[in-house]
């Protein structure tokens, strides 16, 4: 609550709309591939054709003929973004490329002037239905902020820990303005993350480097009104809250959310999804994939495989290659190293559960040799 007293205030106000997910992890902890995966609901384990002929979120709202925005403080250059985002489609583009404003922290701009582009986005939509992405950078490295923010010093966890609470700051401003337009009753909003970052707890900073807890896992938070929802969906939110949860489900739930599971010109694409709508129960057995290195991009940390008790790695960023295997109920930091207790039945249902995905084909052949 000192990093987020915006979101603490939104779980206190607003306890029967605000869900708040205890096990999220991402499909991947590289920007590059998660953030596509968030828009798009097709994770970097899956085929690269199936990504680029996926429709973007505000493809779906397009049908409702909704106003759309895609406002982001990032460069939309790096890595070649700006040609996978569908710009022709939306109704306010905006980033670092076209704002005209000067680099300030890591790839992007300031965030201030990202909320202040939404708010006057937002203010502009008078009555008309809308769906917007906003992608903000503060919480990235070199995590720079306002110096009135600077509430802890000297270690890099510090560092972090401001950078959230300005974010926080910002964020709360976009939910006043939602507020002041008398529209956040009939809005929902979802927060998510691409990334978690890794402060020195396995001997490395950033988020790239490797696929434990503190780079896969991720806050995803959820505002919804009930006027939006049947009984049975809140239910599901209240039951997915405890389950195993991942930034690849925002498409389906959202998809979910418009209505349109069961349109005919939505079914060929919803059944690319390997994620899950938020607003129906999942599996209690489900496993998660997390990969940076696969058709698109090459960085070489291995696969991760989580399950709301344990997570499996496979890392072939050191020599020789490793296996890990970590409780999480037992061992939330993944300090101990458990994989000698890796069953061969449970190994071989780890191998099935990837084999359907053939990028992870190099990992099923390393895994099957041990």
């Amino acid at each position: 609550h000192e990093t987020t007293p915006n979101f603490a205030a939104m779980k206190k106000n607003f306890p029967e709309n605000f869900f708040v997910f205890q096990q999220p992890v991402s499909i991947a902890s590289t920007t590059m591939l998660a953030v596509p995966g968030i828009l798009t609901g097709i994770g970097p384990y899956q085929d690269k054709s199936v990504l680029y002929s996926q429709p973007l979120l505000w493809e779906f709202a397009k049908i409702f003929d909704y106003k759309t925005f895609f406002l982001s403080s990032h460069t939309l250059k790096w890595y070649k973004f700006n040609e996978f985002y569908k710009k022709e489609k939306l109704d306010v583009w905006w980033n670092k490329d076209n704002s005209g404003l000067p680099f300030y922290n890591d790839l992007g701009i300031r965030d201030a002037a990202t909320i202040q582009k939404l708010n006057k986005t937002l203010s502009l939509q008078k009555d008309r239905n809308f769906m917007g992405v906003v992608q903000l950078n503060t919480t990235h490295y070199p995590y720079k902020i306002p110096q009135e923010y600077l509430k802890w010093k000297d270690t890099y966890a510090s560092s972090y820990d401001n950078a959230m609470v300005y974010q926080d700051f910002l964020i709360g401003k976009m939910l006043k303005q939602l507020k002041a337009q008398k529209i956040l009753d009939n809005t929902a909003v979802f927060f998510v993350s691409d990334h978690g970052e890794s402060l020195m707890e396995h001997k490395s900073i950033g988020h790239v480097e490797n696929n434990y807890t503190e780079t896969i896992g991720i806050p995803m938070m959820a505002y919804i009104p009930s006027k939006l929802l049947s009984k049975k969906q809140i239910k599901a939110l209240r039951y997915n809250t405890k389950q195993l949860t991942s930034n690849v489900d925002l498409a389906p739930t959202l998809v979910d959310l418009l209505g349109l599971k069961n349109e005919k010109e939505v079914l060929p694409y919803l059944s690319n999804f390997t994620g899950f709508s938020l607003l129906q129960a999942i599996e209690s057995d489900r496993k998660v994939i997390s990969l940076n290195n696969n058709q698109i991009a090459s960085f070489n940390t291995g696969i991760s495989i989580a399950h709301k008790d344990w997570h499996y790695l496979y890392r072939t960023n050191i020599v020789p290659n490793q296996e890990e295997l970590y409780f999480w109920k037992k061992d939330l930091g993944e300090w101990h190293n458990e994989i000698n207790s890796l069953s061969k039945s449970k190994r071989q249902g780890i191998i099935n559960f990837i084999s359907s995905y053939p990028v992870c084909s190099k990992f099923i052949m390393l895994m099957s040799a041990k």
